[in-house]
């Protein structure tokens, strides 16, 4: 009896796909077009357009607070001295009772890790105006939480674990506050009116880090002492006037990490170290050069 060709044709045809199959995937790579997921490269920041100008300091706004009569000032990250001790003659409680301490105000603040600092009778903290998508300084009474003043600059920023994550630093009346995306910005800490700022992305060629700057600037003196991780290693800017006042070359092409600079003392003598995307450099206060190693580098630095 003859066999219909149909039952023939159809397990011959579907043992030459099953063949033809088998051969693409093992030529083949399905997951050509996957990348992997590495932690911190999730909605890593995505850079201004090149040569774009982020005015800084174009914002100024007034409000009708007042600085309280309260003088204790805690100026920057981590305190005066940038070591997290409060050396004020202040008695300080040991305990609270079961409902804790009171609240006497608080404010409501954009996404993101900043810190405030106390001077003057008044707290200062970087937020960002996602509602204006502006990096925005933010002058408050101590008293009451009343806004006394911001100042800032319009400047897109996507959401990336939080917006908004380091500390101001204060020094005779003068505030500087490092963005998200890397502008530092002085103003005046009684009006918030502008004084200087620098775009290191822009002028500096600094890269942006992977949950953007978790920097907090250095003040010392009459300079500003920022990592930079650009055409220079690190920089000193005069509080003042914002000109560079000397520079680190970088040779080996370091990047700005997350971490900020200390200041130290290394043979009785004053320095700065910085902990870079590559290694850690130490610097005197006169931007010699001290000693440079590479044995520290990790692929994320925030000490």
């Amino acid at each position: 009896m003859k066999k219909n060709p149909i039952h023939i044709a159809a397990p011959l045809a579907t043992a030459v796909l099953g063949i033809l199959f088998i051969g693409w995937w093992f030529v083949s790579n399905p997951v050509s077009d996957f990348s992997e997921n590495i932690p911190g490269m999730d909605n890593k920041p995505e850079g201004k357009m090149k040569g774009a100008k982020i005015n800084i300091g174009s914002i100024t706004s007034v409000f009708d607070g007042t600085a309280s009569e309260i003088k204790g000032s805690w100026p920057n990250f981590r305190g005066a001295e940038r070591d997290n001790i409060n050396k004020e003659n202040t008695p300080l409680a040991d305990k609270w009772g079961t409902d804790g301490p009171p609240v006497l105000w608080s404010v409501d603040l954009g996404e993101g890790h900043s810190g405030p600092v106390i001077y003057d009778g008044k707290v200062y903290v970087l937020d960002y105006d996602e509602e204006r998508r502006a990096d925005m300084l933010r002058c408050f009474s101590f008293d009451d939480g009343k806004e006394i003043w911001k100042t800032g600059y319009d400047i897109f920023i996507k959401r990336n674990h939080g917006i908004s994550r380091t500390v101001p630093a204060i020094k005779d009346d003068l505030v500087v506050t490092i963005g998200p995306k890397c502008q530092i910005m002085c103003v005046d800490a009684q009006t918030g009116k502008f004084k200087w700022g620098t775009d290191l992305e822009r002028d500096f060629e600094t890269e942006i880090p992977l949950w953007y700057t978790g920097q907090c600037p250095l003040v010392d003196d009459s300079l500003v002492v920022v990592g930079v991780g650009g055409k220079s290693l690190v920089t000193a800017f005069s509080l003042y006037t914002g000109e560079v006042v000397w520079e680190v070359p970088n040779e080996d092409n370091w990047k700005m990490s997350h971490a900020s600079v200390i200041k130290i003392t290394l043979d009785n003598k004053p320095a700065f170290l910085y902990c870079a995307l590559g290694g850690v450099v130490c610097v005197s206060k006169t931007g010699e050069v001290l000693f440079k190693s590479n044995l520290f580098n990790h692929n994320v630095v925030a000490p």
